[in-house]
């Protein structure tokens, strides 16, 4: 039984080493001790590219809608399939969706 899946809301911060919301609330920690096999700089792209998560993913909705919104339109007054219209885009708009869905916890 799948239950619905719904993240933190953002947005998100990095505080030393933490990822957090903005009131505080500990979403992920890097950990920073030197043994771990990542650069010091490399923990922190990954905590602030974590941080981002929410943003980006908002972002990718938006121009997912946009763009199939556009395809539609376009394929509308010109009485042509989608397929045939934009056929570059389909692998984009696949990829897309199986992101949101992956972030999402759905097949």
């Amino acid at each position: 039984m799948r239950t619905e899946y719904s993240h933190t809301p953002g947005p998100w911060q990095v505080n030393s080493g933490m990822v957090e919301t903005g009131s505080g609330i500990p979403i992920a920690y890097m950990d920073r001790n030197a043994g771990n096999g990542t650069l010091p700089v490399e923990r922190d792209s990954n905590a602030h590219l974590i941080a981002s998560a929410p943003d980006l993913l908002a972002s990718l909705k938006e121009v997912l809608r946009a763009l199939e919104s556009h395809i539609d339109d376009s394929c509308r007054s010109q009485n042509v399939n989608r397929d045939v219209l934009c056929p570059c885009n389909q692998n984009e708009i696949k990829r897309a969706r199986a992101i949101i869905a992956k972030t999402e916890n759905r097949p």
